[in-house]
Protein backbone atom coordinates (compact mmCIF):
# COMPACT_ATOMS: atom_id res chain seq x y z
CA UNK A 1 0.00 0.00 0.00
CA UNK A 2 1.87 2.88 -1.39
CA UNK A 3 0.76 6.86 -0.33
CA UNK A 4 1.38 9.89 -2.29
CA UNK A 5 0.19 14.13 -1.73
CA UNK A 6 -2.64 14.13 -4.03
CA UNK A 7 -2.80 18.21 -3.96
CA UNK A 8 -2.11 20.93 -1.46
CA UNK A 9 -3.81 24.31 -0.97
CA UNK A 10 -3.26 27.79 1.53
CA UNK A 11 -5.14 26.19 4.78
CA UNK A 12 -5.21 23.44 6.86
CA UNK A 13 -8.10 21.18 6.04
CA UNK A 14 -9.89 19.42 8.51
CA UNK A 15 -12.76 17.22 6.51
CA UNK A 16 -12.90 15.25 3.85
CA UNK A 17 -16.21 13.92 2.92
CA UNK A 18 -17.30 12.16 -0.92
CA UNK A 19 -19.70 14.17 -2.47
CA UNK A 20 -20.33 11.62 -5.33
CA UNK A 21 -18.12 9.06 -6.99
CA UNK A 22 -15.46 10.77 -7.98
CA UNK A 23 -15.57 14.13 -5.72
CA UNK A 24 -14.75 14.83 -2.85
CA UNK A 25 -15.02 18.09 -0.89
CA UNK A 26 -12.60 19.82 2.08
CA UNK A 27 -13.11 22.48 4.40
CA UNK A 28 -11.32 24.48 7.06
CA UNK A 29 -9.35 27.57 7.42
CA UNK A 30 -7.03 29.43 10.39
CA UNK A 31 -10.29 30.70 11.87
CA UNK A 32 -11.03 34.32 12.82
CA UNK A 33 -7.47 34.63 13.72
CA UNK A 34 -5.87 37.46 11.53
CA UNK A 35 -3.07 35.39 10.31
CA UNK A 36 -3.82 35.34 6.27
CA UNK A 37 -5.12 31.99 6.40
CA UNK A 38 -8.53 31.53 4.66
CA UNK A 39 -11.46 29.42 5.13
CA UNK A 40 -12.76 27.86 2.55
CA UNK A 41 -14.45 24.59 0.90
CA UNK A 42 -12.81 23.21 -2.09
CA UNK A 43 -14.28 20.72 -4.17
CA UNK A 44 -12.10 18.44 -6.59
CA UNK A 45 -12.55 15.64 -8.80
CA UNK A 46 -10.36 12.63 -8.29
CA UNK A 47 -9.48 10.38 -10.96
CA UNK A 48 -6.60 8.43 -13.38
CA UNK A 49 -4.45 9.86 -16.23
CA UNK A 50 -2.20 7.30 -18.19
CA UNK A 51 0.10 7.30 -15.01
CA UNK A 52 -1.21 8.27 -11.75
CA UNK A 53 -4.07 9.55 -9.76
CA UNK A 54 -4.54 13.24 -10.18
CA UNK A 55 -7.32 15.74 -9.00
CA UNK A 56 -8.33 19.19 -9.91
CA UNK A 57 -9.96 21.67 -7.81
CA UNK A 58 -13.78 22.03 -9.66
CA UNK A 59 -15.00 24.75 -7.37
CA UNK A 60 -13.96 27.00 -4.34
CA UNK A 61 -15.85 28.58 -1.61
CA UNK A 62 -15.01 30.93 1.19
CA UNK A 63 -16.31 31.74 4.22
CA UNK A 64 -14.03 34.83 4.80
CA UNK A 65 -12.99 35.13 8.67
CA UNK A 66 -15.39 31.99 10.06
CA UNK A 67 -14.03 28.47 10.46
CA UNK A 68 -15.46 25.59 8.41
CA UNK A 69 -14.39 22.84 10.35
CA UNK A 70 -17.12 19.57 9.47
CA UNK A 71 -18.74 18.62 6.42
CA UNK A 72 -21.38 15.97 5.51
CA UNK A 73 -22.68 15.57 1.85
CA UNK A 74 -26.35 14.17 1.67
CA UNK A 75 -26.43 10.21 0.69
CA UNK A 76 -28.70 10.73 -1.88
CA UNK A 77 -27.83 13.86 -3.03
CA UNK A 78 -25.12 14.96 -2.94
CA UNK A 79 -25.06 18.30 -4.03
CA UNK A 80 -26.71 19.03 -0.97
CA UNK A 81 -23.40 19.85 1.38
CA UNK A 82 -24.12 20.64 5.60
CA UNK A 83 -20.84 22.55 6.28
CA UNK A 84 -20.59 23.14 10.62
CA UNK A 85 -19.10 27.27 10.16
CA UNK A 86 -18.57 28.57 13.83
CA UNK A 87 -21.52 27.76 15.87
CA UNK A 88 -23.97 27.82 12.67
CA UNK A 89 -24.18 25.03 10.05
CA UNK A 90 -24.98 26.09 6.37
CA UNK A 91 -26.36 24.11 3.87
CA UNK A 92 -24.69 24.74 0.36
CA UNK A 93 -26.00 23.91 -2.83
CA UNK A 94 -23.44 22.77 -5.59
CA UNK A 95 -25.13 22.88 -8.66
CA UNK A 96 -22.79 22.21 -12.29
CA UNK A 97 -23.42 25.13 -14.72
CA UNK A 98 -22.53 24.59 -18.72
CA UNK A 99 -19.73 23.08 -20.05
CA UNK A 100 -17.13 25.02 -20.80
CA UNK A 101 -15.55 23.29 -24.31
CA UNK A 102 -12.16 23.94 -24.77
CA UNK A 103 -10.67 23.26 -28.38
CA UNK A 104 -7.03 22.36 -28.55
CA UNK A 105 -4.44 21.36 -31.61
CA UNK A 106 -0.94 20.84 -31.30
CA UNK A 107 -1.63 21.35 -27.35
CA UNK A 108 -2.11 25.33 -28.29
CA UNK A 109 -5.29 26.64 -27.80
CA UNK A 110 -7.32 27.49 -31.61
CA UNK A 111 -10.87 28.85 -32.46
CA UNK A 112 -12.61 26.48 -34.39
CA UNK A 113 -13.49 27.57 -38.18
CA UNK A 114 -16.64 26.47 -39.58
CA UNK A 115 -16.27 24.06 -42.19
CA UNK A 116 -12.31 23.10 -41.47
CA UNK A 117 -10.76 19.89 -41.20
CA UNK A 118 -11.32 18.69 -37.53
CA UNK A 119 -9.40 15.75 -36.95
CA UNK A 120 -6.42 17.32 -35.47
CA UNK A 121 -8.94 19.35 -33.01
CA UNK A 122 -9.36 17.99 -29.26
CA UNK A 123 -12.16 19.11 -27.58
CA UNK A 124 -11.48 19.29 -23.65
CA UNK A 125 -14.83 19.19 -21.67
CA UNK A 126 -13.78 21.77 -18.60
CA UNK A 127 -16.85 21.34 -15.77
CA UNK A 128 -17.84 24.57 -14.16
CA UNK A 129 -19.85 24.91 -10.92
CA UNK A 130 -20.80 27.09 -8.13
CA UNK A 131 -22.48 26.99 -4.58
CA UNK A 132 -25.44 28.52 -3.25
CA UNK A 133 -25.78 29.12 0.29
CA UNK A 134 -29.54 27.91 0.49
CA UNK A 135 -29.68 27.47 4.34
CA UNK A 136 -28.30 29.08 8.06
CA UNK A 137 -29.08 28.17 11.57
CA UNK A 138 -27.01 28.58 14.21
CA UNK A 139 -26.47 25.04 16.31
CA UNK A 140 -24.66 25.36 19.11
CA UNK A 141 -25.68 27.89 22.25
CA UNK A 142 -22.60 27.33 24.46
CA UNK A 143 -22.32 30.78 26.67
CA UNK A 144 -18.29 30.44 25.51
CA UNK A 145 -16.11 29.69 22.18
CA UNK A 146 -19.47 28.52 20.45
CA UNK A 147 -19.12 26.25 17.81
CA UNK A 148 -20.77 23.18 15.85
CA UNK A 149 -18.40 20.45 16.04
CA UNK A 150 -19.90 17.31 14.37
CA UNK A 151 -22.48 16.94 11.31
CA UNK A 152 -24.13 13.90 9.91
CA UNK A 153 -26.98 13.36 7.83
CA UNK A 154 -29.47 10.91 8.67
CA UNK A 155 -29.92 7.51 6.83
CA UNK A 156 -32.97 8.42 4.37
CA UNK A 157 -31.26 12.41 3.96
CA UNK A 158 -34.52 13.72 6.18
CA UNK A 159 -32.78 14.82 8.51
CA UNK A 160 -29.67 17.09 9.59
CA UNK A 161 -27.55 15.56 13.27
CA UNK A 162 -25.40 18.39 14.87
CA UNK A 163 -23.41 18.32 17.74
CA UNK A 164 -20.89 20.99 19.31
CA UNK A 165 -19.47 23.04 22.36
CA UNK A 166 -22.61 22.73 24.31
CA UNK A 167 -23.00 19.12 24.79
CA UNK A 168 -26.54 18.90 23.10
CA UNK A 169 -27.33 16.34 20.23
CA UNK A 170 -29.94 18.68 17.86
CA UNK A 171 -31.64 16.80 14.98
CA UNK A 172 -33.05 19.14 12.16
CA UNK A 173 -35.85 18.52 9.66
CA UNK A 174 -34.27 18.91 5.85
CA UNK A 175 -34.68 20.66 3.98
CA UNK A 176 -35.79 23.96 6.15
CA UNK A 177 -33.64 22.91 9.53
CA UNK A 178 -36.31 23.17 11.95
CA UNK A 179 -35.37 21.94 14.68
CA UNK A 180 -37.09 18.66 15.48
CA UNK A 181 -35.21 17.33 18.69
CA UNK A 182 -32.85 18.80 21.62
CA UNK A 183 -31.06 15.66 22.91
CA UNK A 184 -29.42 16.67 26.28
CA UNK A 185 -27.54 13.67 27.85
CA UNK A 186 -23.63 14.73 27.30
CA UNK A 187 -21.66 16.83 30.18
CA UNK A 188 -19.02 18.49 27.81
CA UNK A 189 -18.63 18.78 24.19
CA UNK A 190 -19.36 16.31 21.10
CA UNK A 191 -16.57 15.18 19.17
CA UNK A 192 -18.37 13.09 16.45
CA UNK A 193 -21.73 12.04 15.34
CA UNK A 194 -22.17 8.92 13.02
CA UNK A 195 -26.35 8.22 11.95
CA UNK A 196 -27.13 4.36 11.25
CA UNK A 197 -27.23 2.86 8.17
CA UNK A 198 -30.88 1.94 8.22
CA UNK A 199 -33.25 3.52 10.93
CA UNK A 200 -32.87 6.69 12.48
CA UNK A 201 -30.66 5.81 15.50
CA UNK A 202 -27.62 8.18 15.78
CA UNK A 203 -24.41 7.69 18.12
CA UNK A 204 -22.81 10.54 19.18
CA UNK A 205 -19.37 10.98 21.27
CA UNK A 206 -18.25 13.48 23.81
CA UNK A 207 -15.08 14.97 25.70
CA UNK A 208 -17.32 13.70 28.75
CA UNK A 209 -15.96 9.93 28.15
CA UNK A 210 -19.07 8.62 26.64
CA UNK A 211 -21.01 7.85 24.08
CA UNK A 212 -24.78 7.77 23.43
CA UNK A 213 -27.06 5.86 21.28
CA UNK A 214 -30.07 8.07 20.99
CA UNK A 215 -33.55 7.69 18.92
CA UNK A 216 -34.19 10.52 16.80
CA UNK A 217 -37.80 9.94 15.62
CA UNK A 218 -38.71 9.77 19.52
CA UNK A 219 -36.06 12.09 20.79
CA UNK A 220 -35.03 9.64 23.28
CA UNK A 221 -31.63 8.16 24.85
CA UNK A 222 -31.32 4.60 24.33
CA UNK A 223 -28.44 3.66 25.63
CA UNK A 224 -25.15 5.64 27.49
CA UNK A 225 -21.70 3.98 26.60
CA UNK A 226 -18.47 3.60 27.82
CA UNK A 227 -15.01 1.74 27.54
CA UNK A 228 -12.35 1.35 29.49
CA UNK A 229 -9.86 -1.48 29.31
CA UNK A 230 -9.35 -1.44 33.25
CA UNK A 231 -10.06 0.50 36.73
CA UNK A 232 -6.94 1.84 36.90
CA UNK A 233 -6.94 3.86 33.64
CA UNK A 234 -9.35 6.31 31.49
CA UNK A 235 -9.84 6.67 27.89
CA UNK A 236 -12.34 8.17 25.77
CA UNK A 237 -13.54 7.96 22.54
CA UNK A 238 -12.43 10.44 20.16
CA UNK A 239 -14.33 8.89 17.14
CA UNK A 240 -17.48 6.72 15.72
CA UNK A 241 -18.38 5.12 12.19
CA UNK A 242 -20.98 2.84 11.52
CA UNK A 243 -19.71 -0.20 8.49
CA UNK A 244 -22.60 -1.78 7.30
CA UNK A 245 -21.57 -5.23 4.89
CA UNK A 246 -22.92 -6.83 1.93
CA UNK A 247 -24.93 -9.67 3.87
CA UNK A 248 -26.55 -6.97 6.30
CA UNK A 249 -24.41 -6.58 9.46
CA UNK A 250 -23.95 -3.39 11.04
CA UNK A 251 -21.26 -2.71 13.31
CA UNK A 252 -20.48 0.59 15.09
CA UNK A 253 -16.79 0.98 15.27
CA UNK A 254 -15.13 3.69 17.86
CA UNK A 255 -11.26 4.83 18.33
CA UNK A 256 -10.37 5.18 22.05
CA UNK A 257 -7.69 7.36 23.40
CA UNK A 258 -5.45 7.13 26.53
CA UNK A 259 -6.60 10.05 28.98
CA UNK A 260 -5.50 9.20 32.23
CA UNK A 261 -3.39 5.82 32.57
CA UNK A 262 -0.97 4.84 35.84
CA UNK A 263 2.23 3.75 33.68
CA UNK A 264 3.35 5.67 30.20
CA UNK A 265 4.43 2.74 28.13
CA UNK A 266 1.25 1.60 28.28
CA UNK A 267 -0.56 4.85 26.54
CA UNK A 268 -1.85 2.72 23.66
CA UNK A 269 -5.00 3.77 21.60
CA UNK A 270 -7.77 1.35 21.10
CA UNK A 271 -9.73 0.72 17.97
CA UNK A 272 -13.25 -0.76 18.99
CA UNK A 273 -16.02 -3.13 17.26
CA UNK A 274 -19.74 -2.81 19.07
CA UNK A 275 -22.76 -4.74 18.28
CA UNK A 276 -25.33 -2.51 16.98
CA UNK A 277 -27.89 -5.05 18.40
CA UNK A 278 -26.82 -5.07 22.24
CA UNK A 279 -24.43 -1.81 22.26
CA UNK A 280 -21.22 -3.86 24.09
CA UNK A 281 -17.89 -4.06 22.75
CA UNK A 282 -17.50 -7.34 20.49
CA UNK A 283 -14.12 -7.13 19.88
CA UNK A 284 -11.16 -4.70 20.26
CA UNK A 285 -7.33 -4.35 19.59
CA UNK A 286 -4.42 -1.97 20.69
CA UNK A 287 -3.09 0.60 18.21
CA UNK A 288 1.00 -0.15 18.08
CA UNK A 289 1.86 3.52 17.20
CA UNK A 290 1.21 7.32 18.15
CA UNK A 291 -2.02 8.58 19.59
CA UNK A 292 -5.23 7.87 17.08
CA UNK A 293 -6.94 10.94 15.67
CA UNK A 294 -9.41 10.04 12.79
CA UNK A 295 -11.23 6.89 11.51
CA UNK A 296 -13.01 5.98 8.62
CA UNK A 297 -15.28 3.13 7.23
CA UNK A 298 -15.80 1.72 3.64
CA UNK A 299 -18.86 1.65 1.85
CA UNK A 300 -18.98 -2.22 1.44
CA UNK A 301 -18.23 -2.25 5.44
CA UNK A 302 -15.63 -4.28 5.23
CA UNK A 303 -12.62 -2.01 5.76
CA UNK A 304 -11.52 0.58 8.39
CA UNK A 305 -9.01 3.28 7.91
CA UNK A 306 -7.30 5.24 10.80
CA UNK A 307 -4.76 7.86 10.99
CA UNK A 308 -2.63 8.77 13.54
CA UNK A 309 -1.17 11.96 15.47
CA UNK A 310 2.29 11.31 13.47
CA UNK A 311 0.46 11.31 10.19
CA UNK A 312 0.29 7.82 9.24
CA UNK A 313 -2.61 6.25 7.61
CA UNK A 314 -3.11 2.45 8.45
CA UNK A 315 -6.29 -0.01 7.11
CA UNK A 316 -8.06 -2.84 8.91
CA UNK A 317 -10.39 -5.04 8.59
CA UNK A 318 -13.77 -5.01 9.52
CA UNK A 319 -12.67 -7.91 12.69
CA UNK A 320 -10.43 -5.17 13.65
CA UNK A 321 -6.92 -7.47 12.20
CA UNK A 322 -4.45 -5.27 10.77
CA UNK A 323 -3.84 -5.20 7.08
CA UNK A 324 -1.00 -2.52 6.19
CA UNK A 325 0.11 0.62 7.25
CA UNK A 326 1.29 3.49 5.57
CA UNK A 327 3.88 5.80 8.10
CA UNK A 328 4.63 9.11 6.95
CA UNK A 329 1.69 9.50 4.62
CA UNK A 330 1.42 13.07 6.32
CA UNK A 331 4.19 15.52 8.19
CA UNK A 332 1.29 16.30 10.75
CA UNK A 333 -1.71 14.63 12.36
CA UNK A 334 -4.78 13.18 9.95
CA UNK A 335 -7.96 14.96 10.71
CA UNK A 336 -10.26 13.52 8.60
CA UNK A 337 -10.13 10.53 5.49
CA UNK A 338 -12.93 9.19 3.45
CA UNK A 339 -12.76 6.27 1.06
CA UNK A 340 -12.82 6.60 -2.78
CA UNK A 341 -13.55 4.06 -5.68
CA UNK A 342 -10.88 5.70 -9.10
CA UNK A 343 -11.22 4.46 -12.49
CA UNK A 344 -8.03 2.20 -12.87
CA UNK A 345 -5.76 1.45 -15.24
CA UNK A 346 -7.28 -1.49 -16.39
CA UNK A 347 -10.72 0.31 -16.63
CA UNK A 348 -11.82 -1.24 -13.53
CA UNK A 349 -12.61 1.02 -10.20
CA UNK A 350 -9.46 0.63 -7.72
CA UNK A 351 -10.23 1.37 -3.96
CA UNK A 352 -8.36 4.02 -2.10
CA UNK A 353 -8.11 5.69 1.30
CA UNK A 354 -7.86 9.74 1.00
CA UNK A 355 -6.53 11.50 4.06
CA UNK A 356 -6.30 15.23 4.98
CA UNK A 357 -4.04 17.13 7.89
CA UNK A 358 -3.47 20.11 9.28
CA UNK A 359 -0.26 20.48 7.04
CA UNK A 360 -2.74 21.65 4.12
CA UNK A 361 -2.39 18.30 2.28
CA UNK A 362 -4.58 15.23 0.99
CA UNK A 363 -2.77 12.28 0.38
CA UNK A 364 -4.17 8.99 -1.33
CA UNK A 365 -3.24 5.62 -0.45
CA UNK A 366 -3.76 3.37 -3.04
CA UNK A 367 -4.80 -0.40 -2.62
CA UNK A 368 -3.47 -1.59 -6.03
CA UNK A 369 -3.14 -5.04 -6.24
CA UNK A 370 0.68 -6.52 -6.10
CA UNK A 371 0.52 -10.06 -4.89
CA UNK A 372 -0.79 -13.25 -3.85
CA UNK A 373 -0.07 -12.26 -0.27
CA UNK A 374 -2.57 -9.54 -0.57
CA UNK A 375 -5.54 -11.74 -1.05
CA UNK A 376 -7.34 -8.84 1.37
CA UNK A 377 -6.88 -6.67 -1.64
CA UNK A 378 -8.32 -8.33 -4.29
CA UNK A 379 -11.66 -9.01 -1.79
CA UNK A 380 -11.23 -5.20 -0.88
CA UNK A 381 -11.45 -4.60 -4.79
CA UNK A 382 -14.47 -7.32 -6.03
CA UNK A 383 -16.74 -5.73 -2.91
CA UNK A 384 -15.96 -1.80 -3.36
CA UNK A 385 -16.51 -2.66 -6.78
CA UNK A 386 -19.79 -4.14 -6.28
CA UNK A 387 -20.57 -1.26 -3.60
CA UNK A 388 -19.26 1.65 -6.00
CA UNK A 389 -21.82 0.54 -8.41
CA UNK A 390 -24.94 0.33 -6.69
CA UNK A 391 -24.01 3.93 -5.37
CA UNK A 392 -23.19 5.34 -8.20
CA UNK A 393 -26.78 3.94 -9.54
CA UNK A 394 -28.12 6.78 -6.71
CA UNK A 395 -26.02 9.87 -7.67
CA UNK A 396 -27.32 11.83 -10.55
CA UNK A 397 -24.64 14.37 -9.35
CA UNK A 398 -22.14 12.31 -10.79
Amino acid sequence: MGSKTLFVTDFPIYTITPCGKRRVVITGGGGSAKTGVPNALELYEVLRDEKDIVSHVLHRHDFTTELAMNAASHPHNPEHIAVGVDNKCHILKLYQQEVQLIEKENNNTVQKRKGAESEAVEEVKKEQFNVDVTQMEQTDFSEVDAFQKAVCFSHNGAHVITGGADGCVRCWKFPGLKMMHELKGHKKEVDALACHPDNNMVASVSRDGHMIIWDTDKGQLVKSCDWQLNKKSVWRMRSCRFGKTREGDIFLFTINIPVSLPNKAQRLSYLCRWSAETWEVDRKTPYKGDMLTALAVSGCGQFLAVGSASGDVTLYSKNLKLLTKAKGTHSLFVTSLCFLSIPSSQGCDEPAVLSVSADKSCAVTSLARSSSKHHFIDLFHKLYSMQAHCYSSLCCFC
